[in-house]
């Protein structure tokens, strides 16, 4: 297993950012939809890259994009919910119990920075 490190987080144009997406290198795109979540000012444009990613084949970017459906929660105070609830109860049954853990950290992001209580989350995680 691959040592994590630590990596600062540069904001990136949404014109690369949209290069990199389109792309195949699992770290970049990985690094660019964090970049996106935390300095794009155009929440549904990010919020649209994230639930994208959040289907991606590959089970590590899809806990980085529910990570980041959560940092979007954070920044803006706000997500679409009709559209990113269905996703996140999507990751929460993830194959992959690291993703689902991820998707556990983005429903408690809305429940601290959204200001959704216990009874939402728990009928979230009962239709999941």
């Amino acid at each position: 297993m691959k040592a994590m490190k630590y990596e600062e987080i540069k904001p990136i144009n949404k014109a690369r950012a949209k290069k990199v997406l389109a792309g195949n290198d699992r770290e970049a795109i990985c690094r660019t939809l964090v970049s996106v979540a935390m300095f794009e000012t155009d929440r549904r444009w990010a919020q649209a890259q994230c639930l994208k990613f959040a289907r991606h084949p590959d089970s590590f970017v899809r806990g980085v994009a529910a990570t980041c459906l959560g940092h979007l929660a954070r920044i803006h105070g706000a997500i679409d919910e009709d559209e990113v609830v269905p996703v996140v109860q999507e990751l929460l049954r993830d194959r992959d119990p690291a993703t689902r853990g991820k998707a556990q950290d983005a429903l408690s992001d809305f429940s601290t920075f959204l200001g959704w209580n216990g009874r939402k989350l728990r009928k979230l995680l009962t239709a999941a």
